[in-house]
């Protein structure tokens, strides 16, 4: 999730754990602690695909936060005994293994059994910023702020993660019944199909997308919570895997897939392979795009591509004309319409698929 929504969650945290006990303090605490486990942002990797594909892996692992909470709650209470020693300890580990549960609900991937497992636990059933989940801690941490000895900061603060923990099993209950819906559109028109997931789009719990995973195609379509039919559109796409082969070097697109457990597409545009995660964005706009192999500089092996640093492709710094009031438009429609276009029909792929300008 998003930083705001992992600090107000670990002030909240804090002043439960502390029993509303320098109250102040507990919020302070907790919000720095929530932030700890994003900071593996900042260490140094070798390509964008390894920044991406390694970020939430040993700092949002639960096997680690059991092994450093004692650590570091016994460090903090060295230089800050306001609470007893045992209350540090449960106090950053609830504030950490909360930030890693949180982030397992969105559909990015998180390592929580990292190293025992190294594929990323996706969950997909809230999305990566959500005001509605943010605004319930949000407030009761500023209550609490204002209020620091109001004999009911304690309820505020438990009212706060009560009312975002019921949204969270909204978002859960949602997802199951847009997934089902999915099945029964899949079954109506007869297809066989390996995984699927539905996602919110952006910001919301009320329109979702749908991505049905087969061999070497995927379905993408929407559902809203406004719409009067029961059943799925779903749009059939290419995932082009047959360019797996012209791959001189597939460690980059095995590690791409294990982290995307498979919802990937490849693009073979401007004498380049492009893998696209399939998950975060729309056809054919998405997040996560990488240039895993371009043409080599001889012929001795024209079926082969040269490997090439897996650089992220960014639309907006790229020079490629995205039009986002357009994409958020479009969702906003289709909140409350289901009589549209997929969005594909508002942004030409050759505009989003093109490779990065001079310079980027």
């Amino acid at each position: 999730m998003d930083s705001l929504s992992q600090a107000v969650l670990g002030a909240t945290v804090g002043v439960l754990v502390t029993r509303g006990k320098q109250p102040r303090k507990a919020i302070v605490y907790g919000a720095i602690l929530a932030t700890l486990p994003d900071l593996d942002v900042l260490q140094p990797f070798d390509n964008d695909l390894e920044a991406t594909t390694k970020h939430r892996t040993w700092s949002h692992s639960w096997l680690a936060h059991l092994l450093v909470s004692p650590l570091l709650g016994i460090i903090l209470y060295y230089f800050n005994r306001h609470w007893t020693c045992f209350t540090w300890i449960v106090l950053v580990f609830l504030v950490l293994t909360s930030h890693a549960a949180l982030d397992a609900l969105t559909i990015y991937g998180t390592g929580l059994f990292w190293p025992i497992e190294t594929k990323p636990v996706i969950g997909g059933s809230v999305f990566i910023i959500d005001p509605l989940f943010t605004l319930p801690l949000l407030v009761a941490t500023v209550l609490v702020l204002r209020r620091p000895v109001h004999p009911r900061l304690l309820r505020s603060a438990a009212l706060g993660i009560g009312l975002s923990s019921l949204y969270l099993g909204w978002g859960v209950v949602a997802q199951n019944h847009v997934e089902k819906l999915a099945v029964q559109s899949m079954a109506a028109q007869g297809e066989n199909w390996l995984k699927m997931v539905a996602t919110p789009t952006p910001f919301n719990s009320v329109l979702w997308r749908v991505l049905v995973l087969q061999d070497d195609h995927f379905y993408e379509g929407f559902y809203s919570f406004t719409d009067s039919a029961k059943n799925i559109e779903l749009h059939r796409y290419p995932r082009n895997l047959h360019l797996i082969d012209q791959l001189s070097d597939r460690s980059h697109i095995n590690s791409f897939a294990n982290f995307n457990h498979g919802y990937f597409s490849l693009s073979s545009l401007h004498n380049q392979i492009i893998a696209n995660d399939l998950r975060m964005g729309a056809e054919p706009y998405y997040v996560f795009r990488f240039v895993l192999a371009e043409e080599p500089d001889n012929a001795d092996n024209p079926k082969k591509r040269a490997a090439h640093s897996p650089d992220a492709l960014v639309p907006r710094f790229a020079n490629i004309p995205i039009d986002e009031w357009r994409f958020f438009s479009w969702m906003g429609k289709r909140m409350v319409s289901a009589n549209l276009d997929p969005i594909g029909q508002f942004t030409p792929l050759d505009a989003v698929a093109a490779p990065k300008a001079d310079g980027i």
